[in-house]
């Protein structure tokens, strides 16, 4: 099924590397929490959804305060959608 999505393109980072775009990204969402948005899109990212939600990645820390789910699209790969929830308790 096609699907029309209206949406601006993320800022792009440059060669910051990695681990800065991933302190940007969280910063973001923490600016608007509970709003789901696209944070990653290709093949090969399988596993980031659960690295966010676990804190894996040290931007998402502490574990649990962002959600993320993955979702398969033919011709796009991978989909990672990610919000700010708030730290646990």
């Amino acid at each position: 099924m096609s699907v029309i999505r209206w949406q601006d393109p993320p800022p792009h980072y440059g060669h910051l590397g990695q681990a800065h775009e991933h302190q940007l990204i969280a910063a973001t969402l923490k600016e608007h929490p509970q709003a789901w948005a696209v944070v990653a899109e290709g093949a090969g990212l399988q596993g980031l959804a659960r690295q966010i939600k676990s804190g894996r990645i040290s931007a998402y820390q502490p574990a649990g305060s962002f959600e993320a789910v993955t979702r398969s699209r033919a011709g796009v790969g991978h989909t990672i959608f990610a919000r700010y929830v708030g730290e646990p308790s």
